[in-house]
Protein backbone atom coordinates (compact mmCIF):
# COMPACT_ATOMS: atom_id res chain seq x y z
CA UNK A 1 0.00 0.00 0.00
CA UNK A 2 2.76 2.04 0.95
CA UNK A 3 4.47 1.86 -2.84
CA UNK A 4 1.48 2.19 -4.73
CA UNK A 5 0.84 6.03 -2.62
CA UNK A 6 4.77 6.95 -2.96
CA UNK A 7 4.51 5.95 -6.51
CA UNK A 8 1.28 7.90 -7.12
CA UNK A 9 2.96 10.92 -5.60
CA UNK A 10 6.43 10.88 -7.08
CA UNK A 11 4.03 10.85 -10.88
CA UNK A 12 2.05 13.48 -9.47
CA UNK A 13 5.40 15.45 -9.08
CA UNK A 14 6.81 14.91 -12.26
CA UNK A 15 3.59 15.47 -13.77
CA UNK A 16 3.11 19.20 -12.04
CA UNK A 17 7.20 19.73 -12.80
CA UNK A 18 6.80 18.47 -16.79
CA UNK A 19 3.66 20.67 -17.01
CA UNK A 20 5.61 24.02 -16.11
CA UNK A 21 7.08 25.94 -18.83
CA UNK A 22 10.23 27.92 -17.21
CA UNK A 23 11.24 31.26 -18.38
CA UNK A 24 13.90 31.02 -20.83
CA UNK A 25 15.17 33.62 -23.47
CA UNK A 26 17.04 33.30 -26.07
CA UNK A 27 19.29 35.48 -28.65
CA UNK A 28 17.56 36.98 -31.44
CA UNK A 29 17.47 39.69 -33.90
CA UNK A 30 21.21 39.79 -34.77
CA UNK A 31 22.64 43.12 -35.07
CA UNK A 32 19.28 44.63 -34.35
CA UNK A 33 17.82 45.52 -30.71
CA UNK A 34 14.36 46.52 -29.14
CA UNK A 35 13.79 50.06 -29.57
CA UNK A 36 10.67 50.50 -27.35
CA UNK A 37 12.36 50.22 -23.79
CA UNK A 38 10.18 49.96 -20.41
CA UNK A 39 12.55 50.25 -18.08
CA UNK A 40 16.82 50.86 -18.38
CA UNK A 41 19.76 50.19 -16.17
CA UNK A 42 22.76 49.20 -14.83
CA UNK A 43 23.74 45.36 -13.83
CA UNK A 44 26.94 43.47 -13.12
CA UNK A 45 26.45 41.14 -15.62
CA UNK A 46 24.45 38.93 -17.75
CA UNK A 47 22.53 37.04 -15.80
CA UNK A 48 21.64 39.72 -13.61
CA UNK A 49 19.66 41.13 -16.14
CA UNK A 50 17.83 38.16 -17.30
CA UNK A 51 16.95 37.76 -13.47
CA UNK A 52 15.78 41.44 -13.16
CA UNK A 53 13.41 40.25 -16.76
CA UNK A 54 12.19 37.34 -14.94
CA UNK A 55 11.37 38.99 -11.30
CA UNK A 56 9.56 41.39 -13.36
CA UNK A 57 6.80 38.95 -14.36
CA UNK A 58 4.77 39.72 -11.62
CA UNK A 59 3.78 43.05 -11.82
CA UNK A 60 4.54 43.54 -15.69
CA UNK A 61 5.21 40.95 -18.13
CA UNK A 62 8.86 40.87 -19.56
CA UNK A 63 8.51 39.20 -22.80
CA UNK A 64 12.46 40.23 -24.07
CA UNK A 65 15.43 42.44 -23.10
CA UNK A 66 18.75 44.30 -24.70
CA UNK A 67 21.81 43.62 -23.35
CA UNK A 68 25.20 45.31 -23.95
CA UNK A 69 28.14 43.92 -21.62
CA UNK A 70 30.61 46.47 -22.19
CA UNK A 71 28.63 48.70 -19.50
CA UNK A 72 26.41 46.27 -18.08
CA UNK A 73 23.35 48.35 -20.10
CA UNK A 74 19.86 46.34 -19.29
CA UNK A 75 16.93 47.37 -21.04
CA UNK A 76 13.76 45.72 -19.83
CA UNK A 77 11.43 45.11 -22.91
CA UNK A 78 7.48 44.47 -22.08
CA UNK A 79 5.80 45.34 -25.54
CA UNK A 80 7.81 46.16 -28.22
CA UNK A 81 6.93 45.85 -31.75
CA UNK A 82 9.79 48.00 -33.18
CA UNK A 83 13.51 47.00 -33.98
CA UNK A 84 16.51 49.55 -34.04
CA UNK A 85 20.12 49.12 -34.78
CA UNK A 86 21.94 47.31 -31.77
CA UNK A 87 24.30 49.64 -30.76
CA UNK A 88 26.18 47.31 -29.20
CA UNK A 89 23.45 45.58 -27.71
CA UNK A 90 22.10 42.00 -28.05
CA UNK A 91 18.13 41.53 -27.99
CA UNK A 92 17.13 38.19 -26.11
CA UNK A 93 13.34 37.02 -26.24
CA UNK A 94 11.26 34.27 -25.03
CA UNK A 95 9.62 32.06 -27.49
CA UNK A 96 6.68 34.36 -28.90
CA UNK A 97 6.54 37.12 -30.89
CA UNK A 98 7.05 40.88 -30.18
CA UNK A 99 7.33 42.45 -33.49
CA UNK A 100 4.61 42.93 -36.07
CA UNK A 101 3.55 40.30 -38.37
CA UNK A 102 4.92 40.13 -42.21
CA UNK A 103 1.55 42.14 -44.08
CA UNK A 104 0.07 41.37 -47.61
CA UNK A 105 -1.50 44.54 -48.83
CA UNK A 106 -5.02 44.11 -49.82
CA UNK A 107 -5.82 40.65 -48.27
CA UNK A 108 -7.99 39.29 -45.97
CA UNK A 109 -6.63 38.63 -42.21
CA UNK A 110 -7.87 36.29 -39.44
CA UNK A 111 -6.19 35.01 -36.38
CA UNK A 112 -5.20 30.85 -35.46
CA UNK A 113 -4.10 29.95 -32.21
CA UNK A 114 -4.12 33.70 -31.22
CA UNK A 115 -6.78 36.90 -30.52
CA UNK A 116 -4.74 39.11 -32.91
CA UNK A 117 -3.22 40.62 -29.04
CA UNK A 118 0.61 41.04 -29.20
CA UNK A 119 2.84 39.33 -27.84
CA UNK A 120 1.87 36.56 -30.09
CA UNK A 121 2.13 33.17 -28.65
CA UNK A 122 4.73 30.33 -30.38
CA UNK A 123 2.57 29.09 -32.81
CA UNK A 124 0.15 31.78 -33.65
CA UNK A 125 -1.04 32.40 -37.10
CA UNK A 126 -2.06 35.10 -39.22
CA UNK A 127 -4.30 33.94 -42.45
CA UNK A 128 -3.90 35.86 -45.75
CA UNK A 129 -7.09 35.08 -48.26
CA UNK A 130 -7.50 36.95 -51.58
CA UNK A 131 -10.71 36.39 -53.23
CA UNK A 132 -8.80 37.29 -56.02
CA UNK A 133 -6.06 35.10 -55.30
CA UNK A 134 -2.37 36.14 -55.19
CA UNK A 135 -0.13 37.03 -57.93
CA UNK A 136 1.79 33.66 -57.11
CA UNK A 137 -1.50 31.65 -58.18
CA UNK A 138 -2.39 30.60 -54.14
CA UNK A 139 -5.42 31.14 -52.95
CA UNK A 140 -4.30 31.44 -48.71
CA UNK A 141 -1.20 32.48 -47.19
CA UNK A 142 -0.05 32.53 -43.94
CA UNK A 143 2.48 33.73 -41.45
CA UNK A 144 3.22 31.61 -38.45
CA UNK A 145 5.19 32.61 -35.01
CA UNK A 146 7.81 30.39 -35.17
CA UNK A 147 8.33 27.69 -32.44
CA UNK A 148 12.73 27.27 -33.72
CA UNK A 149 13.31 31.07 -33.78
CA UNK A 150 12.38 33.64 -30.84
CA UNK A 151 10.30 37.04 -31.97
CA UNK A 152 10.67 35.37 -35.73
CA UNK A 153 7.57 35.21 -38.29
CA UNK A 154 7.98 32.32 -40.68
CA UNK A 155 5.69 32.98 -43.95
CA UNK A 156 4.86 31.39 -46.69
CA UNK A 157 5.14 34.08 -48.35
CA UNK A 158 8.65 36.37 -49.16
CA UNK A 159 8.62 39.73 -47.83
CA UNK A 160 10.25 41.46 -50.28
CA UNK A 161 8.95 44.45 -52.00
CA UNK A 162 6.03 43.37 -54.11
CA UNK A 163 7.10 39.26 -54.30
CA UNK A 164 3.19 38.47 -53.20
CA UNK A 165 0.53 40.78 -54.53
CA UNK A 166 -3.22 40.75 -53.21
CA UNK A 167 -5.37 42.52 -56.40
CA UNK A 168 -7.61 44.65 -55.19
Amino acid sequence: MDYSLTLGAVSYLFWTVSAMEPLLYWPTHHEKRYGIISMEFQVADFAECKNTCIRNQESQPCHAFNFRESDGSCQLVYESKVLVPAEGFEAYAQYLCLTEYPKIENAMESYLNWTGEYPAPKGGIVLFICPKNFTDGIGVHNAKCCASIPDVWCSTFSKEEEAVICPP
